[in-house]
């Protein structure tokens, strides 16, 4: 098993939404932390799709519709 935290630089960008994370700072610190992982683990879902590893079935309704709502509101970085 792996555990992948968050460093404090790599959740810079979900800054503006801390305050629906509460105001105490252990609330707001456990909501930037699950937003992270909500993140990493859609773009993981939605790099899996996007290079034929998965398809829309093995996604399921729910998780195909996340991963599409993400990458139409995200920008995204230039491949390499």
């Amino acid at each position: 098993m792996v555990e992948i935290v968050p460093e404090e630089d790599q959740v810079i960008g979900i800054r503006p939404f801390a305050s629906l994370f509460g105001t105490k700072y252990t609330q707001i610190k456990a909501g930037a932390r699950i937003a992270w992982n909500y993140a990493l683990l859609v773009e993981v879902a939605a790099t899996l799709f996007e290079n034929r590893k998965v398809s829309q079935i093995h996604l399921g309704n729910s998780l195909y519709e996340q991963v599409k709502t993400w990458r139409n509101s995200a920008p995204r970085m230039p491949k390499v």
